[in-house]
């Protein structure tokens, strides 16, 4: 579906970001959009925003092709372990969407450990938990971000049970009118590896898209990931390789993964 370009100043992507660090408490990182850069704390990190939000808006045009008959309106982003680049490609994809005119939802389904308000300088009182456990209207989740157009569901109060947030009968009534009221929604969900929440929405969503970490990303979890999700009949819309280093000839990604399509 794409290819990201690597970026040294984005969040590393490695071992230390995997399963042990998913559990920890990090520090908040958020994005700002009109400097192109992430900032940690009060440390600045320059980011070339340009070339990346061309290689989204690139992504998102690839996304909209694969349906010939209706725009696709919903989309699942999913990766095999932490670390791979899932939010920083729901958040980035998000952003190029509404760029390019479209009225865009990034709504943060990682219950567990959330990220999407942080990259977005965002509060997160109260959001998705809040609403499927509370009785409050969606006008008081939805956050309007500083960008024409792009607008924001955080995770909200963390759940005892995240599985039985995600699976509820409210979940998936309100899946269904996001995807009417808006002309994009984006699902920024837990790693595969150990969580069930990705393939639990998926099915009522136009389909998942699958983000691999190059140059960390240990090969066989993700054999074991992909030939997870084809088992389990879900609509896979491709996958977005993150991290391609200038220096590389992308084809030889392109052929890498050609592997896992058959």
């Amino acid at each position: 579906l794409g290819i990201i370009p690597h970026t040294k100043n984005l969040p590393s992507v490695g071992k230390k970001h995997q399963n042990k660090s998913y559990s920890k408490k990090s520090n908040p990182i958020h994005f700002d959009f009109n400097k192109g850069k992430l900032r940690k704390k009060n440390t600045l990190i320059n980011f070339q925003e340009v070339e990346n939000i061309d290689a989204y808006c690139s992504l998102y045009t690839n996304i909209n092709l694969l349906s010939s008959d209706s725009s696709i309106r919903s989309v699942v982003i999913a990766a095999a372990d932490a670390g791979e680049g899932k939010s920083t490609t729901s958040v980035l994809l998000a952003r190029a969407a509404s760029m390019l005119g479209k009225k865009v939802l990034l709504v943060d389904v990682d219950l567990r450990k959330p990220r999407v308000h942080e990259y977005l300088g965002l509060r997160n009182k109260t959001g998705l938990t809040n609403f499927i456990t509370d009785n409050i209207s969606l006008d008081q989740i939805i956050q309007k971000s500083e960008h024409e157009k792009l607008y924001i569901i955080s995770a909200g109060s963390k759940p005892p049970s995240p599985t039985r947030i995600i699976s509820s009968q409210k979940m998936k009534s309100l899946m269904a009118k996001l995807q009417k009221d808006f002309d994009l929604v984006i699902y920024d969900t837990p790693p595969l590896m150990g969580f069930s929440d990705a393939k639990i929405i998926t099915p009522f969503s136009d389909g998942l898209v699958f983000v691999v970490g190059l140059g960390n990303t240990h090969r066989g979890r993700v054999e074991q990931t992909i030939n997870d999700l084809q088992m389990s009949n879900l609509s896979i819309l491709g996958i977005v390789a993150n991290g391609v280093k200038k220096e590389n000839d992308s084809s030889n990604y392109t052929k890498y993964y050609n592997n896992y399509g058959d």
